[in-house]
Order: structure tokens, then C-alpha cells, then sequence
């Protein structure tokens, strides 16, 4: 039986593509107003094909992001101003990280729990889990996500661990070590992320077991093997109600059998 269950937060507890794509467009279309208003004379650029080569320097340049050969910054300037001179829009370096600071200000607008996340918080409290998140990102952000999401009804502030705060970032096992604690063997920690290498290898690597909720659709990298897959979080619902009541059923069984001898 587990001890702690933690999740990641991030397309694990809600949509952050959703939450993204909305606050992008949003600050697009605030922009054209802008320019609007000072009766600048630019290209009419209908959104959506805006937002389609957007997404598309956002893939191109992620890959050298995720290895680390280009900045966050770098990263959001590259995409956000290549996007712009494709549509021969006016940019600048300084106007795409006003650009990406107004956007993923609105992203918390979006952020909207998956479905079946509160009664599957609800259950594990219940059954007197050790609940938390572990996430990767800025504090004030993610704490941020955490209330816009409710979180502290189920889950203490002490169980929010964030890589900025910590200084450990996943996929490093020492992370997940960390939140492990003294007290809890590593087989009694379950962690529930929706980033492979991320969430399940760095789990797997730390001698927890792992759940890949697979929201993204992503094939999986390494031979690792997790406990199991989903690709919706109301489905692990399913499956941790499904353990709870195979587990109940073997309890009473055995309580049965003690009886009667």
C-alpha cells in the first residue's frame, strides 16, 4: 500500500495547452488593438494563422530549448519574433518578453481542473494519503496554478514541492528522494505525471512506482515500465478505486478467515 501519492501539475491536474493557447490568442488580439489605437499601419493577420506559424516556431526551437542549447528567454523570443517577420510585423526583443509575460499572466485565467480531479483529491484524502504536487517551474507561478486550481482544500502548502524553492529540478531523483522522506520506503511513493522522462523516469529512477498519465499523447522514450498508463486523469480515479476496493475485499477476507479459525 502507499504512503504518498504526489502528481505533477502541469497537463497532469489540468490542460495547460488549453490554458496557453487561449492566453496566446488573447495577447495577440490585445496587441492588434494596441497598434489599432496608435493608428499604426501593419499587415492584417486573421488569428488563427497567427497563431499556426506561433505554434509552429514554438515546435521548431523546442527541441534545442529542451536541450538546453538556447535560454527560456531565447526560446520565447525566437518564436515569438520569427512569427512576426514572417507576417512582416513589427517586433523586437524587448516586445516579445512583454509579449510572453502579459500572456502567461492570462494563462492563469484558463487553468481549469480535468475532469474527475476533485473526487479523485477528495478519495485519496479520505483514505488518509499522503497527498502533494512536485512540479518544475517558477514559485509564484506554480502557486499561483495551485490556487486558481483549489489545491489547499486537499493538499497542505508543505506538500507543494517546486524546483525553484527546493533547488532540485525532475527528472532528478534526489527530487522525488527529498519528498520521500525518512519515513516511507521509496516502494510506498506513487508519483502521477504526464512528461516521461520528466515524471516517470525520474520516479522510476528514484525506486518509486509511477503512473504515466499520457495527456499529450507522447510515445515513451525509454525501455522504464511503469505501474500503468492513462491517458485521462479520471481514468487513474477509476483505477485507484478499483485498487481501494480489490484491497478492501482481501482485507475482509482475511479478517474472515482469522475468524473462523
Amino acid at each position: 500500500m502507499w504512503q504518498k501519492i504526489y502528481f505533477d501539475l502541469d497537463n497532469t491536474l489540468f490542460s495547460y495547452e488549453y490554458a496557453f493557447q487561449h492566453a496566446i490568442k488573447d495577447t495577440y488580439l490585445e496587441l492588434l488593438e494596441q497598434w489599432e489605437a496608435a493608428n499604426l499601419s501593419v499587415p492584417i493577420v486573421p488569428l488563427d494563422d497567427w497563431f499556426e506559424v506561433f505554434k509552429y516556431f514554438s515546435d521548431v526551437y523546442w527541441e534545442d530549448y529542451q536541450n538546453k542549447a538556447i535560454s527560456q528567454r531565447d526560446y520565447r523570443r525566437k518564436r515569438y519574433m520569427e512569427t512576426m517577420r514572417h507576417f512582416q510585423l513589427p517586433c523586437s526583443p524587448e516586445e516579445a518578453d512583454q509579449f510572453h509575460n502579459r500572456a502567461y499572466d492570462r494563462a492563469l485565467d484558463y487553468v481549469q481542473p480535468y475532469p474527475g480531479l476533485y473526487p479523485l483529491l477528495q478519495c485519496l484524502v479520505d483514505h488518509q494519503f499522503e497527498v502533494g504536487v512536485i512540479t518544475n517551474g517558477h514559485a509564484h507561478i506554480q502557486r499561483r496554478k495551485c490556487r486558481k486550481l483549489g489545491l489547499e482544500h486537499y493538499i497542505p502548502d508543505h506538500h507543494i514541492y517546486i524546483s525553484e524553492e527546493i533547488g532540485l529540478v525532475k527528472p532528478d531523483p534526489a527530487f522525488f528522494r527529498l519528498v520521500q522522506g525518512p519515513c516511507c520506503p521509496p516502494e510506498a511513493a506513487l508519483f502521477i505525471g504526464d512528461a516521461w522522462e520528466h515524471d516517470v523516469v525520474g520516479a522510476l529512477e528514484a525506486g518509486w512506482q509511477a503512473v504515466y498519465l499520457n495527456t499529450q499523447n507522447r510515445p515513451r522514450t525509454t525501455s522504464h515500465r511503469p505501474l500503468a498508463e492513462f491517458q485521462h486523469l479520471y481514468q487513474f480515479y477509476q483505477f485507484i478505486q478499483d485498487f481501494l476496493c480489490s484491497t478492501s475485499h482481501t482485507n475482509n477476507r482475511s479478517g474472515k478467515e482469522g475468524n473462523e479459525a
